[in-house]
């Protein structure tokens, strides 16, 4: 694949800036709602939930299938589209799956995933998901690389204002090969956030992630319902320097949400969700 001389430079920036490239979208927040809160899904209710803390499903309100896609720093090559559904069945949990992929012919990355949520009480609920990673190169020399892992999370609500998330990616340290037949760590990462409902129509969000190879990163994200069934969102991660905006709507049994975030190196990303909701399961219970 012939690329310009821009692509190849914002490639190469992307690479830098990202040393775990190989692992590209297997610990990155999934959907716009996050994404215009700056990554703020470990303790928010969300759709997508289901691929970034399974245990928050229970109290969501959406079964249904959703498609997100993500331009990553506006190149093609570095882009993601995400496919992922959800379903309540009663008193036995939340059942979730999803299936998401990276990249281009070149170089491509497979993420296919379930998830099983259960709560207690509606107070508090534990998540456990199963992840089948892909890593596609393409030519001869390095091939493929397949590995599995599995996730765990946590949400609890200590107030009707105040939620608390917390997710571990790989919490078993486990690895993959690569080419050579060597072994390599799949990153292990962990999240913790709070969210909070300041007024009926303002939600604030505060989330940390710490990769155990890299330095923390901290997030800060809002969401206000201008009007009915319109939301504005916004956020900053640090210390990156990457800040987001973003829009939802909900119309009858269609949620689109929008959201563009800008890196200070690397550019802007625009990124779109589109659910269609199924069914309703009694009242959203979460923030």
């Amino acid at each position: 694949m012939k690329m310009n001389a821009q692509t190849k430079a914002a490639l190469f920036l992307f690479i830098g800036f990202y040393p775990a490239i190989t692992y590209a979208i297997n610990h990155v927040p999934i959907g716009a709602k996050s994404k215009a809160m700056a990554g703020n899904s470990v303790a928010v209710t969300d759709f997508w939930s289901l691929y970034n803390n399974a245990a928050i499903m229970p109290f969501s309100n959406k079964n249904g299938i959703g498609l997100y896609y993500d331009n990553r720093f506006l190149l093609k090559e570095t882009s993601t589209l995400c496919l992922g559904g959800q379903w309540h069945i009663d008193k036995a949990g939340t059942f979730g799956f999803y299936t998401a992929h990276f990249g281009y012919k070149n170089y491509a990355e497979w993420n296919i995933g379930l998830a099983y949520a259960k709560s207690f009480a509606d107070i508090f609920s534990f998540g456990l998901q199963f992840d089948y990673l892909l890593h596609y190169f393409g030519d001869k020399t390095y091939g493929k690389s397949h590995a599995f892992t599995f996730e765990i999370g946590m949400y609890g609500k200590i107030s009707k204002s105040l939620s608390l998330g917390f997710h571990v990616y790989n919490p078993a340290r486990l690895k993959t090969t690569t080419y050579n037949q060597t072994k390599e760590y799949i990153p292990t990462v962990f999240r913790f956030g709070l969210a909070y409902r300041i007024a009926k129509k303002c939600l604030l969000s505060v989330e940390v992630e710490k990769d155990m190879e890299y330095k923390p990163l901290f997030r800060i994200g809002m969401e206000y319902e201008l009007a009915s069934k319109f939301y504005l969102r916004g956020g900053f991660c640090l210390p990156e320097m990457e800040f987001a905006l973003g829009a939802g709507l909900h119309i009858s049994m269609i949620r689109i949400d929008f959201a563009s975030t800008y890196h200070s190196v690397l550019g802007y990303s625009p990124q779109i969700s589109l659910i269609y909701t199924i069914k309703d399961y009694g009242k959203n219970k979460g923030l």
